[in-house]
């Protein structure tokens, strides 16, 4: 019993510093940051695996795709890239951008019993981190000018540009922070913030929905998706506030339950009452809010879509975007020369063309097509799905570099409690030696009850 205890021990000691790595700092100065290191890590270690060994096993079949795909948009990426450089840094940069997928997916195959034993653990560790991420925007809120704050900006900061110079700083992150009085947390962006919170409340109300998670755990949950709300909205992303609206829609009207749609109401007033509440402090949450209850809902995405005035981050580049040299063989690094981080969709095209759309785009349908068919095994199936909804709609403008904390942890738990599994895959993670059928048809059943 204690061989057994501490080897749990040792095991969710793993897990829990592997999670963290995700919430690391940059080294200052430079765009190094260890959860990137990490996802390479595991990319390269499965790959080597895979050369060594021939084969892994992965039992089943909607891993195999996920974890394929995710690899083919890798390969195909670099592929395109190195085909054609322009600058050697751009090139690396983009392909970095597009292993976040891998990344996730090779430390789910390496680790796949570990992480499958530690479900709950994981869970627990990413509700917990939400909450000190969320307690820091609230501080940052609070007393932008502490030391602490300071600290951070300069760790978590990101790269130093001239164009941002502000104060003492020169990074986007401060100017954003001490010059506009949005929220940011341990991100370099407002947008990253709102990302990684829809997430928390997708994982949040998970928690919640599952009959079997217990009063801490659901107190747990409860916290973070409170302070998710609020972290969220101190961020003044919009991404944010029509993203969590339309995750309470889905996860109401995709239950169609009782319960659910009173969930649903619940949290509607908790965030209206939140937005509002901070609406009279924030000046950029206020003018969403004005525009908002003034009508004016077109206005917000007038600079990403175009309006008669002027025109918006699709707009303004979609004649080079459906050139048919565009749309079948992508830019590659020359993408940076036309507003590549300021649409997902246009941006996807500008790089690889709509082969690199198709394989994107693919996965992350497929995921959705996973998350509803596991809805009624998983508690997490249905927030799952929503969450990949919005990603697809209201993320559509947030920079996939931008996300580069949050996929990877979102693809491991979509692998983890997106899927649904069934008793015979669970059987595989921990399996039982085989024995010899002494007895008949009795040995046989109860190989298979084990």
């Amino acid at each position: 019993m204690d061989e057994r205890t501490s080897g749990n021990s040792r095991s969710k000691l793993f897990v829990f510093l592997l999670i963290s790595a995700f919430f690391g700092p940059y080294y200052p100065g430079t765009p190094l940051r260890l959860d990137q290191v990490v996802g390479w890590i595991y990319i390269v270690a499965l790959l080597v695996f895979l050369v060594v060994n021939g084969r892994i096993r992965i039992p089943m079949r909607s891993e195999k795709y996920v974890i394929g795909l995710s690899f083919v948009i890798l390969f195909f990426m670099t592929i395109r890239l190195f085909l054609d450089v322009k600058i050697y840094r751009d090139a690396f940069q983009m392909t970095n951008q597009f292993s976040y997928f891998c990344a996730g997916a090779s430390i789910f195959c390496l680790h796949r019993e570990r992480l499958l034993r530690s479900t709950n653990f994981i869970i627990r560790t990413l509700l917990s981190m939400a909450i000190l991420v969320n307690l820091f925007a609230f501080f940052q809120f609070i007393n932008p000018q502490h030391e602490v704050v300071s600290t951070a900006l300069r760790w978590y900061g990101g790269v130093g540009q001239e164009e941002y110079e502000y104060d003492d700083f020169n990074t986007l992150a401060a100017k954003t922070l001490l010059g506009g009085g949005q929220s940011i947390s341990i991100f370099s962006g407002v947008q990253a913030l709102a990302i990684f919170n829809l997430f928390i409340i997708a994982m949040a109300y998970g928690t919640l929905s599952d009959s079997l998670s217990k009063s801490g755990m659901k107190f747990l949950g409860l916290l973070s998706l409170i302070l998710a709300l609020i972290g969220g909205v101190l961020s003044g992303s919009k991404t944010f506030v029509f993203g969590v609206i339309l995750l309470f829609v889905l996860i109401s009207v995709g239950g169609m339950r009782i319960s659910r749609i009173g969930y649903a109401l619940f949290l509607f007033v908790m965030f209206f009452a939140i937005f509002y509440l901070f609406s009279s402090q924030l000046r950029v949450t206020g003018d969403v809010w004005d525009l908002m209850i003034g009508g004016g809902i077109w206005d917000i995405f007038g600079s990403r879509f175009g309006s008669s005035d002027y025109e918006g981050y699709l707009s303004d580049v979609m004649a080079k975007t459906i050139e048919p040299f565009t749309l079948i063989f992508g830019l590659g690094t020359l993408a940076f020369d036309y507003k590549y981080t300021d649409f997902q969709f246009r941006q996807i095209v500008l790089v690889g063309g709509l082969p690199l759309f198709l394989l994107f785009y693919g996965l992350l349908v497929y995921l959705l097509v996973l998350n509803w068919r596991s809805r009624r095994s998983s508690s997490y199936g249905l927030p799952l799905f929503a969450l990949g909804l919005v990603f697809l709609i209201a993320g559509v403008g947030q920079d996939v570099h931008l996300q580069a904390r949050i996929v990877p942890l979102w693809m491991i738990t979509n692998l983890l409690v997106g899927l649904g599994r069934r008793a015979a895959t669970h059987k595989w993670v921990e399996p039982r030696p085989r024995v010899r059928d002494a007895v008949g048809v009795g040995a046989h059943s109860a190989r298979l009850q084990g």
